[in-house]
Formats: structure tokens, C-alpha cells, sequence
């Protein structure tokens, strides 16, 4: 995080809140079929942190907009 480097989890939760809060996804990693990562450019620390500290806020109908499009892309192959 804030190193340039492009940032993955498999937390469909932090990821739809990263995706919500204008994080822009590059890629879903699908190297191990079980456990597919979803790549985006690097969020600040402080989304993360607010995530992990249970802090964070975001627009609800944006935060389910996003979790409706990530599962979408998972179930898509895309």
C-alpha cells in the first residue's frame, strides 16, 4: 500500500468497499481456482485501515452496487 504496487485480496468484503470508495479494479487473479484474488490499483492505507479498524463508511447502494459487480465478474470469468 502507497508503494506503487497494485493491491489483491480475496475479501469480497474489502473488496466491494475498495470498488464503492472509487478504487479501481485491474484484474481478478484466478491463479488458484479456489481462492481468486481481486487486483486493484493501490488504495491509501488509510481505506484499509478504516476497513480492519471497522471505522470505514461508504454510500450503501454503492457499497451493494459493487458487491453485485465483483460477484458478477467472479461468476463471469472476467
Amino acid at each position: 500500500m502507497g508503494n506503487g504496487q497494485p493491491f489483491a485480496t480475496k475479501d469480497l468484503d474489502l473488496a466491494s468497499y475498495l470498488y464503492a470508495s472509487g478504487i479501481s479494479l485491474l484484474s481478478l487473479d484466478r491463479h488458484d481456482p479456489l481462492n481468486v484474488q481481486f487486483v486493484f490499483d493501490p488504495p491509501g492505507e488509510e481505506l484499509i485501515k478504516a476497513f480492519v479498524m471497522s471505522t470505514a463508511t461508504a454510500n450503501v447502494h454503492a457499497l451493494n452496487n459493487a458487491r453485485k459487480f465483483l460477484l458478477r465478474r467472479l461468476r463471469d470469468g472476467g
